[in-house]
């Protein structure tokens, strides 16, 4: 009678400890994989890895990073959408890949519904560039030329992107003409701009700065209303006399939608420790990063709803068809 007593109050309390969620166990208690949906060797790659390498050691746990770019950022931000909601894949996504690319791709996931904000890490400015052996040196040579010749090329790292959105301004605001070539990230762009197969890019200064070296491109303006720390003799579009015309591209960390807060709260903490470390701020330094004007999950909701209140309708004006 005694054992049988025994086993019922073993099953019992093996039946209660299987009812507990499954965000009652430590978090983390293994890896976490943060994805980098851009081209491996940029500014943006370099961010990621010291985000994970900082997080690493909050955490007491591995992070490791795992580059999957292409269209737009959106594959990476769609493994993201459809991963466990464990806290065990996070990505870090940008306004491109977050926000603009719901205007131009036909997706499987909303950004807004399938994903949830964890913190905002960076911003970066941007600059036109273009070949060197193309006679402009001047942002207003430029949108002449464009006019003149409308078979000039321009890069940017993918359909739906910051740095598209931008040369799609550019040419709405101007009146000149671009074709649009895409890539699987800034630096493939940049490397072909500096072979002299394309004409022009619109570039994170963040990623443009190491391609200026040789004199092979030429940097025309800051698409901004600030000049650039790392480029300071560097006009700004109004400057140059074209108004209208500016872009920043932000960085942050988001994850699966239905992520548990706790687990949220987790990985906020420890990025909010991340960033006042000396080693995160020498890599924004050194990469051409702006600091994030807030942290935390709820900044980061009011940015990414306003963005999208702001950014699809204007995307939508400027005719860009939907992308498979």
């Amino acid at each position: 009678m005694r054992k049988l007593k025994w086993n019922a109050l073993c099953l019992a309390g093996l039946l209660a400890l299987a009812g507990l969620p499954a965000h009652a166990e430590t978090y983390p208690s293994r890896t976490i994989t943060l994805i980098a949906p851009f081209a491996p060797g940029g500014a943006s790659d370099v961010l990621a890895r010291t985000l994970a390498d900082g997080l690493s050691k909050e955490l007491k746990q591995s992070v490791i990073v795992e580059n999957h770019a292409g269209a737009g950022g959106t594959i990476g931000i769609g493994l993201t959408a459809a991963a466990n909601p464990d806290g065990y894949t996070i990505v870090l996504g940008g306004n491109g890949s977050l926000v603009f690319s719901e205007g131009v791709y036909k997706l499987a996931y909303s950004a807004r519904t399938d994903l949830r904000p964890v913190s905002m890490i960076g911003t970066a400015q941007s600059a036109v560039v273009v070949k060197s052996s193309l006679e402009v040196n001047t942002l207003q040579d430029l949108v002449k030329r464009s006019k003149e010749e409308p078979k000039l090329t321009y890069g940017s790292p993918g359909v739906g992107s910051v740095l598209h959105l931008a040369g799609a301004m550019f040419t709405k605001q101007t009146g000149g003409q671009l074709v649009h070539i895409p890539y699987k990230g800034l630096a493939p762009a940049l490397t072909d701009l500096q072979a002299g197969n394309i004409d022009v890019v619109f570039a994170n200064i963040t990623s443009l700065v190491p391609f200026l070296e040789g004199d092979r491109i030429k940097p025309l303006a800051v698409i901004d209303d600030r000049r650039s720390k790392q480029l300071p003799d560097l006009p700004t579009a109004s400057e140059a006399g074209v108004k209208g015309v500016s872009m920043i591209t932000w960085y942050g960390i988001m994850a699966p939608a239905k992520v548990p807060d706790d687990r949220i709260k987790v990985l906020e903490d420890a990025i909010a420790s991340v960033l006042k470390t000396e080693a995160f701020n020498k890599t924004l330094d050194t990469q051409g990063f702006d600091r994030a004007p807030e942290v935390g999950s709820e900044s980061f909701a009011k940015v990414l709803n306003a963005d999208f209140d702001e950014w699809l309708p204007l995307i939508a004006s400027l005719g860009l068809k939907p992308q498979n």
